[in-house]
């Protein structure tokens, strides 16, 4: 009997085990994709580099943030964005300001570009906000441009979006991300473009 009793005790603690050690499932995998822009109306012969954006602390990584009501930042299980939010942002960025042609060339610093100009992007805050009834998309960033060769300060413009989710599932959320991050690059560019000009016309003017 005591043989029995053993052997049923051994047999439960290996179930608990497995179940234990049985690995999670992955987690679905999200992208922001940047909206069908019109071309500008002028290309600038200057090429453009995005840099790696720098982002506050807790929000360089893939997962999914979430500010709760009393500023505890968590983040979603199941849902994760393809690649760490700085990778991301700076691809989404990228692929913006290509689709735009508001300059001859635009790229990352992956890329080996011999650049006139680098944007420089500050991510402060870029999460869901639950601390209301409904969950808002708060996208609050810096943008700097730079003259690649003297590191010069050309502009600094501030972005900050705030678009309330459509619904509390992770479609939505992600739907309004995109959206917040949409109309950011609505601002960038033309003001990132016009800065630029700006500077190039002073250096032909310089004698």
């Amino acid at each position: 009997m005591r043989q029995y009793l053993v052997l049923v005790m051994l047999s439960a603690l290996l179930s608990a085990c497995a179940l234990l050690s049985k690995p999670a499932p992955a987690p679905e995998l999200y992208m922001l994709k940047p909206d069908p822009a019109a071309a500008a109306a002028e290309t600038l012969p200057l090429t453009i580099r995005i840099a790696l954006p720098e982002v506050a602390p807790g929000l360089d990584t893939a997962r999914i943030a979430v500010l709760e009501a009393d500023n505890k930042l968590i983040y979603y299980t199941g849902a994760a964005w393809a690649a760490p939010l700085p990778q991301l942002a700076q691809e989404f960025l990228s692929d913006a300001f290509g689709r735009s042609r508001a300059f001859r060339i635009a790229g990352s610093d992956q890329e080996p570009l011999r650049t006139d100009v680098m944007l420089s992007t500050a991510i402060h805050e870029c999460q869901v906000d639950m601390s209301g009834p409904q969950p808002v998309i708060r996208l609050r960033l810096t943008a700097t441009l730079l003259n690649s060769e003297t590191h010069q300060a050309l502009a600094a413009i501030p972005v900050e979006e705030t678009v309330q989710a459509e619904a509390n599932h992770m479609a939505a959320l992600v739907a309004a991300f995109n959206k917040a991050f949409n109309a950011a690059a609505q601002t960038i560019i033309p003001a990132a473009a016009q800065a630029a000009r700006a500077a190039e016309s002073q250096r032909e003017e310089m004698p």
